[in-house]
């Protein structure tokens, strides 16, 4: 298996965008090195790399791409597509956007939008894209791409998450954003086809999960923006079964590991990382966390969120439409995305994480021009202010000028944090 730390083959400049080359290969070759003692890791560096290839310079083996999170990714698998998702986090693609978007506008989907337009170098007539229109940006890069001429399927999120009408309205959208993928890649999607696809996703999820509860108790074999990176890798996996059995592997080396070493995050405060989301490879978020010694021991968006999603199909019959329904449905209740006026799923999973006094701290994370999730913080606020939980709201986008402020301000959060645990200690 080749190795990424040390690469020997180079995309061309005429098949890549030099910059973001340099950016994943050097990010992954840092964190391959970093996990050496983890041989199964590997597997999901080179997930990542063959993702980046393709994206840079292998367009003509791409059919469908989503431009972001939100599109399930059973209905493609089903229609016997590889899924391509395109999530952002690269610093270099959002300056490759700088001007087909505002200074504003947000780092995800100027990311997003700077991956597509390289990407527009080559052929891309034989190309679908799916785009969830879960916030304001995504909406307008959707017309600025059809008005390109670009072959753009829009999946509409409705405002409300506790309507029937809106579960319908979202559940329409699901069944016609299948109907296109199948017409586009000349295929049909069965009631056996959609089986298959499901039972794939449920067990990657659930081995996920198992995952999560290893790599978030002890964080001293496994870095935060390496966990980040095999939670993207998902997204990016050609084989979902090979991703899975991967994936117990790295669950089982980790645990050994854990076992033999110890764990020096013990004493480390345990904080709930929420709001916008955190891509590899864009590391400023998880090296400040490793700089102000925080223990994430959960983090909740809508690109991990999808782990949830465990769609119950055995009453759905062998009918492809009533399989799709139940997909759609599961979706809509576990989607903690900014599209709704009054995000339900993602105030009720917070109060349940509460319940488990698990957390003694939170980090909002807020990107600059993501306005979102903004909009629930006040509520959440409220809520944690009666938990006796401090809030940090952390604003900042993925150039690096302000690292140092921030890593002062995340020292002082965590110093608050061991104190008031101290304080308690006393008082008992």
């Amino acid at each position: 298996m080749r190795k990424i730390s040390e690469p020997t083959e180079r995309l061309v400049p005429d098949r890549c965008q030099e910059a973001l080359y340099n950016e994943m290969m050097t990010a992954l070759g840092r964190i391959a090195k970093e996990h050496m003692h983890l041989p199964a890791f590997q597997f999901f560096v080179d997930v990542t790399r063959s993702w980046h290839e393709k994206m840079c310079g292998e367009i003509e083996k791409l059919l469908v791409v989503v431009a972001g999170t939100g599109i399930p990714d059973e209905l493609l698998r089903a229609a016997g597509v590889v899924p391509s998702y395109i999530l952002g986090g690269s610093r270099e693609a959002c300056m490759y956007s700088d001007d087909r978007m505002p200074r504003d506008a947000d780092p995800v989907s100027r990311s997003i939008l700077g991956y597509l337009y390289q990407m527009a170098e080559k052929d891309t007539s034989g190309l679908l894209i799916l785009i969830p229109l879960y916030s304001d940006s995504m909406r307008k890069i959707a017309y600025q791409l059809t008005l390109a001429g670009w072959n753009v399927v829009m999946v509409d999120m409705p405002p409300l998450q506790d309507s029937s009408a809106a579960l319908e309205k979202w559940k329409e959208q699901v069944l016609q954003a299948a109907i296109a993928v199948a017409d586009h890649v000349h295929s049909r999607i069965t009631a056996t086809s959609l089986k298959k696809a499901v039972r794939e996703a449920v067990k990657a999820r659930s081995e996920m999960q198992m995952f999560l509860r290893t790599v978030t108790c002890e964080e001293n074999v496994f870095s935060p923006m390496a966990r980040i990176l095999v939670q993207n890798s998902y997204y990016y996996t050609d084989d979902l079964a090979e991703w899975t059995r991967n994936l117990g592997r790295l669950r089982d080396e980790i645990w050994q590991t854990i076992c033999r070493k110890g764990d020096r995050y013990r004493d480390a405060p345990r904080i709930l990382l929420m709001g916008s989301p955190v891509f590899f490879p864009n590391e400023k978020l998880p090296s400040l966390f490793s700089d102000a010694h925080l223990h994430v021991v959960r983090n909740i968006d809508p690109s991990t969120e999808v782990f949830e999603m465990i769609p119950h199909i055995a009453k759905a019959g062998n009918s492809a439409e009533r399989i799709l329904t139940a997909v759609a449905e599961e979706w809509y209740r576990h989607d903690v995305s900014g599209a709704y006026i009054r995000n339900e799923t993602l105030r009720q999973k917070i109060m349940e994480i509460l319940e488990t006094d698990e957390v003694e701290g939170v980090v909002y994370h807020i990107l600059k021009g993501q306005i979102e999730p903004d909009f629930e913080l006040a509520w959440f606020e409220d809520l944690f202010e009666k938990a006796d939980i401090p809030v940090f709201r952390l604003e900042t986008d993925y150039q690096y000028q302000d690292v140092e402020q921030l890593r002062i301000r995340m020292e002082a959060f965590s110093e608050m944090l061991t104190q008031r645990r101290f304080s308690r200690r006393k008082a008992v």
